[in-house]
């Protein structure tokens, strides 16, 4: 989620107009604590409503349950954090 390439992910955190949520895993082993600070810097640049939420005992792909690193109580939280922010931010 961080890259040197002009479209890395964390460039555009700070364009976003709505408000934001992330799950992050700490042992995610593609990210570092470098990347999360960008985050946290990009996100905070913003005018919008925005959280990072660290899972202590994630592994990256927690969030989904047909994978072995599934862990059911961050999936929850994050679920249920994130269906929030659509229920809050998003009409039909």
């Amino acid at each position: 989620m961080v890259t040197e390439l002009d479209d890395s992910p964390h460039l555009f955190l700070s364009k976003l107009k709505c408000e934001g949520y992330i799950g992050w895993a700490s042992n995610d082993v593609d990210q570092n604590p470098e990347h999360l600070e960008l985050y946290r810097e990009s996100f905070a640049n913003r005018g919008a409503e925005n959280q990072i939420e660290v899972f202590k005992s994630a592994l990256h792909g927690y969030f989904f349950p047909e994978r072995p690193q599934y862990n059911k109580d961050a999936a929850e939280t994050a679920w249920t954090k994130t269906l929030a922010l659509f229920s809050d931010a998003l009409t039909i």
